[in-house]
């Protein structure tokens, strides 16, 4: 909210012309390239809560409309692995660490660029198990993470510390 007058401005739109958007007016990409990773990465320092980026980013995924870069979502090597299915886990387990979407963007665009994303890793690479974290300092209820049918696990699962490479 207190980006959107600005994030119109650069985008060059109205607010009428943003709320009249829907997901099937956006591009979801796998970015690979490192310059346009080095734009996501700074879409994300702005917009999402932490801004910052987490440990050991494996995949970067950016979502467009008609060149505007609107979303941003990246996928990680966990820092403890969980072992919902077995130990194994590691070979199959991503985390979903950070993401962010334009403050204009239709409401549903999260949880749409979410499954799309989803459903890009179970085909192109061998992850199938993925995990999340809401925080609740930022009033996160993991919204998105209930429309896309992900199970809660509860406040006291996953890691009670968070780690900080100092390099």
């Amino acid at each position: 909210v207190q980006n959107m007058k600005e994030d119109l401005k650069s985008a060059g739109m109205t607010a009428k012309y943003a709320e009249s958007l829907r997901t099937s007016d956006f591009d979801f990409v796998n970015v690979t390239d490192k310059k346009e990773q080095k734009s996501l990465k700074e879409f994300i320092e702005r917009h999402e809560w932490l801004g910052n980026l987490s440990q050991f980013t494996t995949q970067w995924f950016a979502c467009y409309h008609k060149g505007v870069l609107a979303g941003v979502l990246l996928f990680n090597v966990p820092n403890a692995f969980s072992k919902l299915m077995g130990e194994n886990t590691k070979q199959m387990e991503r985390l979903i660490s950070r993401g962010a979407c334009i403050s204009w963007s239709p409401k549903n665009l999260g949880s749409c660029f979410l499954m799309w994303c989803l459903n890009w890793m179970v085909k192109n690479t061998q992850w199938r198990l993925f995990t999340a974290y809401s925080d609740p300092t930022a009033k996160e209820l993991g919204t998105i993470y209930q429309a896309c049918n992900f199970y809660y696990l509860g406040k006291k699962s996953g890691g009670a510390k968070k780690y900080f490479n100092p390099y």
